[in-house]
């Protein structure tokens, strides 16, 4: 149990992380060069990365959650 709730910790922090990410985008792409630097940054690329990392975390918890119903 404890290592579930550490998997499932860990994956609402990423998720958070990812959410802060898409946020700041957001704003950014609203101010006046906004829109083209977010384009020509790196920026997208990391928020990206954070999604999916978040989103395979997520996955995990899900999978450990199936497991230990099961059994």
């Amino acid at each position: 149990v404890q290592y579930y709730n550490i998997k499932k910790q860990n994956a609402e922090k990423q998720l958070l992380v990812a959410k802060e990410g898409a946020e700041k985008i957001k704003k950014k792409r609203n101010t006046l060069f906004g829109t083209f630097h977010v384009a020509h940054s790196s920026s997208l690329d990391d928020v990206d990365h954070k999604i999916l990392t978040a989103k395979q975390a997520l996955s995990e918890v899900t999978a450990a959650l199936r497991e230990r119903l099961h059994r």
